[in-house]
Formats: structure tokens, sequence, C-alpha cells
């Protein structure tokens, strides 16, 4: 799994809220990257596989005292739609960790890894080619 970072705009903005301690409040990061609306919410509280019945929802994930890992699945196993968005809500304050299968990248801004950042921290992914996902929101500093 290769982990990119994203624009240098974004990577700057994110470096000066972490500069004065603390995370880019997701709702600023929702102002700058349309989100639009997710079809469904669910609750997972173990390692995860993303299936097509994913399409735009939104996550929330319970650790049992360990962070909960999400897998996204290569367009072999699973075509998501460009476009399509994902979020994910830290419950449990666990951590929820985002890994590509096989040869899906996960593009991620320089200083941050692709995991949430303490409880009820969200975070999205968004499909922006075969194979490749944009992770954006309160996001845990490297």
């Amino acid at each position: 799994t290769a982990i990119r970072p994203t624009s240098p705009w974004l990577t700057a903005w994110t470096a000066r809220w972490s500069a004065i301690g603390g995370s880019p409040p997701v709702m600023l990061y929702n102002e700058l990257i349309e989100v639009g609306s997710f079809h469904k919410v669910s609750e997972k509280s173990a390692d995860y596989t993303l299936v097509d019945t994913d399409l735009d929802s939104y996550l929330r994930l319970s650790g049992s005292g360990s962070p909960v890992t999400v897998t996204v699945p290569a367009d072999s196993s699973v075509a998501f739609p460009i476009g399509t968005t994902v979020a994910f809500e830290d419950v449990t304050g666990d951590g929820v960790e985002i890994v590509g299968a096989g040869s899906v990248t996960i593009n991620c801004a320089s200083g941050f890894q692709p995991a949430t950042h303490g409880q009820y921290a969200v975070i999205q992914i968004k499909k922006v080619a075969t194979d490749e996902w944009t992770i954006f929101g309160n996001l845990a500093p490297a």
C-alpha cells in the first residue's frame, strides 16, 4: 500500500494547525471538499473490509482496546465508482486505521497517518481514480 501526500496547499494548511497544537477541525475540511450526503449509517466493532453496500456510507467503529483496521479493496474485488465517499467515526477512541489492499493507494497529507485522531474523530476517503483514494478529516499526526 502506497501513501502519498495530497496537495501542497492542504499539506501546508494541516501543518499550520499542527504547529499550534491541534488538528484541523473536521468542519473546515468538509468546507474544502464537497462531501455529499451519506445514504447509510452502520456500526462495526472489528476489523472490516469495505463491500459494495458501503457506497457513500458513514461507519461508526468501536474498538475493544485496540485500533480497528478498515481495508479498502482493490477495484478487481469491489469496483466503487470514482467519487465514492465513505466516512469513519472513532466511537471509542481506540483508533481507526485505513489501509489499501494490494495495489490500492491511500493519498494522505504529509505529517499525518491514515488514521483517526482521538475519540469521535471523523475521517473520510474519496475515490479519485481506479485503486486510488484520498483520505481527509481529523487525521492522526505521524
